[in-house]
């Protein structure tokens, strides 16, 4: 799709992130996949890593919940972009990450016909 633009970030960027002793960022967490539409809408995943604000007003929505289930486990729920509930997880950082890998796979496979996040 010639319209995907992966954003990762500088050097600097990610140094300040992981430079406090924090682990390293995971695959899911290094790169930030905007989508930049032939009517000049980006939609995306929002990270601090990209300043969505450079280009305008931006309009952030809400596209999961990541919440605690009754035994203590993790899920991660994407009904608000149409998506499934995935999970349970032992981790909520399990639950991030798999709610990122959907979210990132709903970016790139879809025609964002209506300007939406939908499968």
């Amino acid at each position: 799709m010639e319209n995907l633009m992966p954003f990762t970030g500088t050097s600097d960027q990610r140094e300040r992130v992981v430079g406090n002793g924090a682990a390293a960022p995971t695959a899911v967490q290094r790169a930030t996949l905007v989508v930049v539409k032939p009517t000049g809408v980006f939609i995306g995943i929002y990270s601090d890593s990209f300043d969505y604000g450079s280009f305008g007003r931006p309009q952030i929505r809400r596209a999961s919940h990541v919440e605690p289930t009754d035994d203590g486990r993790w899920t991660a729920d994407l009904s608000p972009v149409d998506g499934p509930m995935l999970g349970p997880f032992d981790k909520r950082r399990e639950a991030i990450d798999a709610e990122l890998e959907y979210l990132n796979m709903m970016l790139s496979e879809s025609d964002f016909s209506n300007d939406q996040l939908t499968p």
